[in-house]
């Protein structure tokens, strides 16, 4: 990477933290962070409050007091949306769980015991894997 290339980069960073008011030297610390953040691993996986926590230990060495302070509020705001997000996909899920175990009380109640019924497959059970319970 050429410095002019480099130099737009930590500019974007720059641009992208725009409410921090960053100097051109945090914005270049910033910009190794999330480059080094943004490592593929095969091994590692971080939950988002993992992460989070990470970022701020950074950013708290990167940033002068007011910068840090406004960092919390916004990861604050941040977190608190996200925390609604997921309840808010596991009332998704929750309909999800209820079709599938109403299915499974169907199959064990009412379709498999019919099912085993059938003359031609009690007669070929064992042929066919069955075990009579």
């Amino acid at each position: 990477m050429g410095k002019e290339e480099y130099k737009w980069h930590v500019r974007l960073v720059q641009d992208r933290y725009h409410i921090y008011k960053l100097t051109f030297k945090q914005a270049e610390q910033v910009y190794k962070y999330e480059k080094e953040r943004d490592i593929y691993s095969g091994q590692h996986f971080f939950s988002a409050w993992e992460e989070w926590d990470y970022e701020q230990t950074v950013f708290e060495k990167i940033f002068k007091v007011d910068q840090y302070n406004r960092y919390k509020e916004n990861l604050s705001e941040n977190k608190g949306r996200y925390e609604k997000e997921l309840v808010e996909q596991d009332k998704e899920k929750i309909k999800e769980i209820t079709y599938f175990e109403d299915r499974l009380i169907f199959f064990e109640k009412e379709f498999l015991p019919d099912f085993f019924k059938d003359i031609f497959l009690s007669k070929y059970h064992g042929l066919l894997g069955f075990r009579k319970r």
